[in-house]
């Protein structure tokens, strides 16, 4: 397949013409595109953030096609970790004690996965079904007993489940509407199949969070929208739905759930309209974006000072977790691949596998024991918490960990 490269002169929300740019983070292969042979040729793709004055979007300039982000070589899978549980858990039990899902609801959700949040709504509910374009993510949820379909979700697939399934009562969008170069595609779809008192349930990372935490590493071709309940509202007024209530969690850094319902099905909670304005100040403010840009040159110049501090003390590196944000994080920062020693990954499909430029594989953790590294950069510093809690047990005592955002911190594992 070509690859198709979208570049954009208007907001991909409201179609307004001009747009102000926040910041140029250069090339970058695509993210979480691991390759086959040291030898296989990849390229690089520019990652430019813009926002929008009209109704608060930010997004990508350029965009690839879904069929080149989501093809067969799609490695991400949704991991298993103590925060995310939790986080599970919670949503979960808010959803049911406040009437929103019952042993009645008919659950469906967009861009699924392997099926780990869905699950938790097997054997709770009426019943269940995932929508995801990644074959091998499918199996795995599939295989667990999450029925799921390996397609992308666009309108034409919505008349198919109708017509198959009938409407659905809840929908779930985690982490996939911002991942789409036309995200009314999606709603479209969405009102295809949803029930007329149906709730709209949008998780993604928080676009307040990513711009104040100084986040730039959220920024990478796969994520070509950066949602507030500002432009998402825009976007789903158009479609007669609205936000009504507004969740916040610190996973992925900043992480917000909006819970929609067609107009004037949902009493407004006083938290969107908060939301909202707190979104004016921040997101309609120069200087917060001048603030984002300085907090990615400092984080830059901080970690290039202090790999190179440890290099210079001929200490190896290694680097640890290479989920999408580091293909970002490394390209931005100008730290070549060749400088990590070793490359470490939990996810079975990455494991054997190249990082774009590398000479060497990506192994698993059992790994680290043999090798020479005691410094290691993490890749996956939103779960920091999870990663320190178990590091006792994979590496070296003494071993240090640098995770560079939101602010860099070297953490010395006893």
């Amino acid at each position: 397949m070509q690859l198709t490269v979208l570049k954009r002169s208007q907001c991909g929300i409201c179609n307004h013409n001009s747009m102000t740019a926040i910041l140029d983070l250069g090339n970058s292969p695509i993210a979480n595109k691991f390759l086959d042979t040291p030898t296989t040729v990849f390229k690089t793709y520019p990652l430019n953030l813009q926002f929008c004055d009209q109704c608060g979007n930010i997004q990508l300039q350029h965009c690839i096609h879904k069929k080149a982000l989501y093809d067969s070589s799609y490695a991400y899978f949704t991991p298993t970790a103590s925060t995310l549980t939790k986080h599970y858990q919670k949503t979960v039990d808010f959803l049911f004690k406040s009437g929103l899902a019952s042993e009645h609801t008919r659950v469906l959700e967009v861009g699924s996965n392997n099926g780990e949040f869905l699950n938790w709504f097997v054997n709770k509910t009426r019943n269940v079904l995932g929508v995801d374009p990644a074959k091998d993510a499918a199996l795995i949820a599939n295989t667990r007993g999450v029925p799921t379909l390996v397609d992308f979700f666009d309108f034409e697939l919505a008349e198919k489940i109708l017509e198959t399934t009938g409407t659905f009562d809840f929908v779930a969008a985690r982490h996939m509407l911002a991942h789409n170069s036309d995200p009314h595609e999606i709603i479209r779809a969405v009102d295809k199949v949803l029930h007329e008192d149906g709730i709209l349930y949008i998780e993604n990372a928080y676009a307040l969070d990513t711009i104040k935490k100084g986040e730039f590493d959220q920024v990478y071709h796969e994520h070509m929208y950066y949602l507030g309940a500002q432009s998402l509202n825009h976007l789903l007024s158009k479609y007669h739905f609205e936000i009504f209530d507004t969740l916040f969690s610190e996973i992925h850094g900043g992480t917000a759930i909006f819970l929609a319902a067609r107009k004037g099905k949902k009493q407004i909670s006083n938290r969107v309209v908060l939301c909202m304005e707190q979104e004016r100040q921040t997101l309609w403010d120069t200087q917060s974006f001048l603030n984002f840009k300085n907090h990615a040159n400092h984080t830059k110049s901080s970690l290039e000072k202090t790999l190179q501090l440890e290099l210079n003390q001929r200490n190896k590196i290694g680097l640890y977790s290479v989920p999408n944000k580091v293909f970002t994080l490394l390209s931005y920062c100008n730290l070549p691949i060749g400088t990590f020693d070793t490359i470490v990954d939990s996810s079975p499909q990455k494991i054997g596998r190249y990082f774009p430029g590398a000479t060497r594989p990506i192994v698993d953790e059992d790994s680290i024991k043999s090798s020479d590294c005691r410094v290691f950069l993490v890749g996956a510093w939103n779960y920091a918490k999870d990663i320190k809690e178990k590091a006792p047990k994979i590496f070296h005592p003494g071993t240090k960990l640098i995770f560079p955002l939101p602010k860099l911190e070297v953490f010395t594992v006893s």
